[in-house]
């Protein structure tokens, strides 16, 4: 079990690796974002991991998630891409 979990985050860590090498780039979380994240759930049902993605989302000004994810259309401060 040990071996398949680290196997896993291996393989992770390449496609991480893989994205970065394309542009991504890698965001602190502030603690102003862990506040923020919690008025997110309250409003908006967010999961918390969620709402995390968008504090940091905004203080970043970024208006746009793309996502599957229908709990991102009742925020109305973002506009949901699939």
């Amino acid at each position: 079990m040990r071996a398949e979990c680290f196997k896993a985050l291996e393989g992770f860590s390449r496609y991480i690796e893989h994205l970065a090498e394309r542009g991504l780039r890698v965001e602190e979380i502030l603690y102003s974002d862990w506040s923020k994240s919690l008025s997110y759930v309250e409003a908006y049902g967010l999961l918390p991991a969620d709402a995390l993605h968008l504090a940091v989302a905004e203080r970043l000004g970024v208006d746009v998630i793309a996502t599957f994810d229908e709990d991102f259309k009742r925020v109305s401060r973002v506009r949901v891409i699939p």
